[in-house]
């Protein structure tokens, strides 16, 4: 995709702003099997992942990113510090490292 309709900038702000919040409720899940009641929950007590599954969904049509590469991400990769699987991707005989998501634009808008 040459002409994307969302800046880098925009894209980065949206990838950080959803990074933010699952580090969150990830902060907010240890507290409360920690401190809280933990034994019934089976989980997390707390997620936003619904809203997470939105935006990433919105992003990869506003990318025509037919191969979930920001689901990818996201998710599997966990926003790129997963470097085991974010360092050396090989997709159509080139090598990336996407473990940044300026990385991840750049590809997206490349390919």
């Amino acid at each position: 995709m040459t002409n994307p309709i969302i800046s880098k900038d925009h894209f980065i702000a949206c990838i950080k702003v959803m990074q933010e919040a699952d580090d969150m409720a990830r902060r907010i899940n240890v507290i409360v099997r920690e401190y809280g009641r933990g034994d019934f929950i089976d989980g997390y007590a707390f997620s936003n992942f619904d809203t997470e599954v939105k935006l990433i969904q919105t992003l990869e049509m506003a990318f025509e990113d037919t191969y979930h590469w920001i689901s990818w991400f996201c998710i599997e990769a966990d926003y790129g510090r997963n470097s085991d699987l974010a360092a050396n991707v090989n997709w159509n005989g080139k090598s990336y490292n996407l473990s940044s998501v300026e990385a991840l634009y750049d590809f997206l808008t490349e390919s």
